[in-house]
């Protein structure tokens, strides 16, 4: 699996390129891809996505866009790629 963030964000497995959805889950993985094997809070997710000005429907639609990437970025074994956990508390 290749991930490209220069030009056009895209995801290669092999030959085929995987659908990423619009562009605010595009950027959603491209912050995540910047932030690889560490968690990223959600406060950070936001900021990334709406610059300082999340709409009401904000963490629902960050959630929509996980849970799409996991769809969409699975590994060999047919495991998601993105992962979510809770705050810590």
């Amino acid at each position: 699996m290749k991930f490209q963030l220069l030009g056009p964000v895209a995801v290669r497995c092999g030959a085929e390129s995987l659908p990423l959805g619009p562009s605010k889950q595009r950027a959603m993985l491209v912050a995540l891809l910047l932030e690889r094997g560490h968690v990223v809070p959600m406060e950070r997710l936001l900021e990334v996505l709406w610059d300082g000005e999340p709409p009401n429907s904000a963490v629902s639609n960050i959630r929509t866009y996980a849970s799409r990437l996991r769809g969409a970025i699975i590994d060999g074994w047919r495991r998601p790629r993105v992962h979510g956990r809770p705050p810590d508390t």
